[in-house]
């Protein structure tokens, strides 16, 4: 079992469910992301695999195993997620596919980074010039 994913919040959008009820819903995109290595509690101390986000220029691409001699060249990101010790069906260049590891009506926990830009004026916020 995958203890996290990565992804990018793309917007929101809402959906109805059977009791004819709107439920709010966020859309995040997890696509390009590939395992570009498996740790192990033997070899490293821990169980986890690393998880690399190819980059928009390579995105159409199938993925190659030469990419992981030279990683920063493909890859935007890398994040680190732990595992379980079971790493049966995990192969390094696997398309790191959420419904693998998430099933309808899991609870997930979601975190953020915002801008941080509170109630501030539109000089601050949006970077606007004052008067003359």
């Amino acid at each position: 079992m995958v203890y996290g994913l990565w992804g990018k919040k793309i917007g929101m959008t809402q959906v109805f469910s059977e009791q004819n009820k709107v439920v709010p819903v966020t859309v995040i995109d997890v696509a390009n992301w590939y395992v570009t290595q498996i740790k192990t509690k033997d070899v490293d101390g821990y169980n986890a695999v690393k998880l690399g986000c190819v980059k928009n220029k390579y995105a159409e691409r199938s993925f190659e195993v030469t990419w992981l001699s030279e990683p920063r060249k493909y890859f935007s990101t890398f994040k680190e997620v732990p595992i379980d010790s079971e790493t049966a069906g995990v192969e390094v260049g696997q398309f790191a596919d959420p419904s693998h590891f998430i099933a309808q009506g899991d609870i997930v926990d979601v975190f953020g980074i915002t801008k941080g830009a509170g109630f501030q004026g539109v000089v601050k916020r949006h970077g606007f010039s004052g008067g003359k």
